[in-house]
């Protein structure tokens, strides 16, 4: 019996050491993976995942490093607040000690920028997608160089952690990356299916995704996939080791964002349409300054008469329009 780190930390080390040794592995593997684990969580006094789970992401780790490969993984839920997030940043920070939340990126282009900064401080990066927009068309000529930037990154040896409230929103450049997906459910339990461990078949991300296609999240459900994952409901810790408020504004900014460009609110549009309004005013004469000609206003906003004529002319149209709706 392994007791709560968070009850005893020193006392869990102990239990862990024994629970690994009594299954007869190496003593060397099991006190290099404790020394793993101390670096990790010894500062916090307690740990935030479980031991198993721990066991798991350190073989990927050194899978990574051994093998020259990289380890993609998804964390699906399904309306929300299942803790993806959570159980993803935990792991990226097992898995990689110099994980921080600025290393979590809300879009594929952000993801890009992530990658080469990363590269750049540590081997292994850890990076997190948290609930990932593609804004890129994937035929257009960016969604295209974006394609085959993320099909070349195998070399980098990377550890990406996704998180989505469904598979489908994981495009297939993604999703034919992943080595492992982890299923949340609304009671904050965790499903963990893996190619590698699917023994003998190794199509378990595959036939998942056959399924999500007929049956939606239901496909979780279906007790022949339920039989395949390698770790079955296991709990989680709700809290993480990091500050989530700068991460959380720069989130809600994104979404902000999202919305203005959605309803025509972007910054250019708005910084638009203050001149053009300027512009109207100065030729109507209802503006600081009294009244000006064309030509006079497009000398000093550097556009021609004919841009300035355009431009009063349209935003004319708007003010009846505005002035028609309110009558």
């Amino acid at each position: 019996m392994v007791k709560q780190s968070t009850h005893d930390y020193q006392q869990w080390k102990k239990d862990v050491r024994k629970h690994y040794l009594d299954l007869d592995i190496k003593k060397s593997s099991v006190d290099n993976f404790m020394d793993y684990v101390s670096k990790r969580y010894d500062k916090h006094n307690r740990t935030y995942i479980p031991f198993r789970l721990m066991w798991y992401l350190y073989d990927k780790k050194n899978w990574v490093r051994k093998e020259n490969q990289h380890y993609w993984v998804a964390f699906i839920g399904k309306t929300g607040g299942e803790g993806k997030t959570t159980l993803a940043e935990n792991c990226m920070s097992f898995l990689d000690e110099t994980f921080t939340p600025d290393r979590k990126a809300l879009d594929y282009e952000s993801l890009i920028k992530l990658i080469k900064s990363s590269v750049a401080k540590t081997d292994y990066p850890a990076i997190m997608l948290d609930e990932p927009e593609n804004k890129l068309h994937p035929m257009s000529k960016k969604g295209r160089e974006l394609r085959d930037i993320l099909g070349k990154v195998r070399q980098l040896n990377l550890i990406i952690g996704a998180c989505a409230n469904s598979l489908s929103d994981l495009p297939p450049f993604v999703f034919h990356r992943l080595s492992a997906v982890f299923y949340l459910n609304n009671k904050h339990r965790f499903w963990t299916y893996d190619s590698t461990k699917d023994r003998p078949k190794h199509t378990i991300l595959e036939d998942i995704k056959k399924g999500f296609t007929r049956q939606g999240h239901g496909i979780f459900l279906d007790k022949k996939i339920l039989k395949r994952a390698f770790f079955k409901n296991q709990g989680f810790s709700k809290e993480t080791i990091f500050d989530e408020g700068d991460y959380i504004k720069r989130k809600m900014k994104n979404l902000m964002g999202d919305i203005d460009k959605y309803i025509g609110l972007t910054p250019k549009k708005k910084e638009k349409d203050n001149r053009n309004k300027k512009i109207y005013e100065r030729w109507k004469g209802s503006g600081l300054g009294g009244k000006f000609t064309q030509n006079q206003i497009a000398k000093y906003e550097g556009l021609t008469r004919v841009q300035i004529n355009n431009i009063c002319s349209e935003y004319g149209k708007i003010i009846k329009s505005k002035l028609s709706e309110s009558i």
